[in-house]
């Protein structure tokens, strides 16, 4: 019996029979390598550049100046948000200042409120302020947004 010799006088002769049990996975993973190598030859690897996005048909800005505006800044340590009335941010206020200040602006003809949050705050924080703002009668609302 040689170094190579399967026992049936042949270098490798015959191929073992495979069992009911058994499967045989080699071409299932022949294939699943040729898609991998072609998608990867075929994608593209760049960033995604910037959309270049049609301007809103429908939708207007909201002049600041004529607009009650609200800052909603997170508290450093995780507490309780802190709210200001633009252009003041030192001074923190509460809703009941918020919502006489929203008043007095309705009654000056002003009912625009724009409600800006501070990046990471959570949308519950933003999303209080706003019902807070809804309780004061003839008020419309918006949500601040940073342009790119």
């Amino acid at each position: 019996m040689g170094l190579f010799d399967d026992g049936e006088g042949g270098f490798g002769g015959a191929k073992k029979p495979v069992s009911d049990g058994e499967m045989d996975i080699t071409p299932m993973i022949d294939c699943v390598f040729q898609l991998l190598i072609f998608f990867m030859v075929a994608s593209n690897m760049t960033g995604q550049q910037e959309a270049n996005l049609p301007f809103a048909k429908h939708g207007v800005g909201v002049e600041t100046n004529k607009s009650v505006v609200i800052s909603v800044l997170a508290t450093p340590g995780g507490g309780k948000p802190r709210m200001f009335l633009d252009p003041d941010l030192t001074n923190p206020v509460e809703m009941p200042a918020i919502q006489a200040a929203v008043r007095q602006a309705i009654n000056e003809g002003r009912p625009d409120v724009v409600i800006k949050g501070e990046r990471g705050l959570t949308h519950g924080a933003v999303q209080e302020v706003a019902r807070g703002v809804n309780e004061v009668e003839g008020v419309r609302f918006f949500v601040g947004v940073k342009d790119r």
